[in-house]
């Protein structure tokens, strides 16, 4: 079936695919939507991930107004073959935040001027003791007060993710499925940030208590940066990071190799880069 629907640029569309046939763990299902630009023929080609209650989603940033159609692909044929169409209209927003193909040492929005990032440590940011009002305050604050008063840059709340632990279900990595409600509450607060014209700087890891107990590129790594994508992809102000003090558990050759993995599965071209990688590898990812 067709379904049309209509959103602004630079704004994410979650996207459902229901499907109650499927047997095996959902979150290892590869699930794959290629957008269209029907005026440029411009391709985004969009991870998809599993939301529980045997539904599939993609979230769907337009980079141009006009027409999209879509088309998913899976192994499993019932979520494969379909197809829909999307009308991006403008929506004022400025676009992503990243390097300047120009100068990659001057960062700017796609649709904007010349900025400086802020960066504000936020800690609780995923933390389910910290509250979407909590959070909401925190936002209006670097908004209004911070950046209206202060700077006049565009704030990145910086969030320590914990993914090692509370990312997945049970708190256990063994089980390769994921804690569905600890990512809802991230998609809840990224759409907080991004009504704001704020971001998000997504560290995978972290050292000591979120140091990752699987092995470098194994299945599970591959899996979980795989549904980070497919989950936060869509919106326009997003970095993604290795984690702090990366090559006290991590190789260089993984910092490259995570780099060009990540580059892989977002079509839109988020910022990648690495934390403490410089005092030990010869060449690091960067924006």
């Amino acid at each position: 079936a067709v379904s049309a629907q209509t959103v602004g640029k630079w704004q994410r569309l979650e996207l459902s695919f229901p499907n109650a046939t499927y047997s095996g763990n959902p979150f290892e299902l590869t699930f794959d939507v290629a957008f269209t630009h029907t005026q440029s023929g411009e391709k985004l080609t969009l991870p998809g991930y599993y939301d529980g209650s045997d539904t599939w989603k993609a979230g769907f940033m337009p980079t141009k107004t006009g027409e999209w159609t879509y088309l998913t692909s899976s192994p499993d044929s019932d979520l494969s073959g379909k197809t829909g169409s999307i009308t991006a209209v403008e929506s004022g927003l400025p676009g992503m935040l990243k390097a300047d193909p120009q100068n990659p040492r001057k960062w700017k929005f796609t649709d904007g001027g010349y900025v400086v990032p802020i960066a504000l440590r936020l800690d609780e940011f995923s933390s389910g003791s910290f509250s979407d009002a909590d959070l909401i305050s925190a936002a209006d604050f670097l908004k209004n007060d911070v950046k209206g008063h202060l700077f006049d840059y565009p704030l990145l709340s910086v969030g320590n993710a914990n993914l090692a632990t509370e990312a997945f279900e049970n708190n256990d990595w063994t089980t390769s499925r994921f804690n569905i409600t600890w990512w809802e509450r991230l998609e809840r607060r990224m759409e907080i940030l991004a009504e704001r014209g704020l971001g998000y700087h997504m560290m995978f890891y972290t050292d000591t208590p979120g140091t990752p107990p699987w092995p470098e590129q194994s299945d599970t790594e591959k899996l979980l940066m795989r549904y980070a994508v497919a989950r936060l992809a869509g919106y326009p102000v997003l970095w993604f990071n290795t984690g702090i003090d990366i090559t006290e558990y991590r190789s260089c050759a993984w910092q490259e190799w995570y780099a060009q993995y990540i580059r892989s599965l977002d079509p839109y071209g988020h910022p990648v880069g690495s934390r403490s990688a410089i005092k030990k590898c010869s060449s690091v990812p960067s924006a």
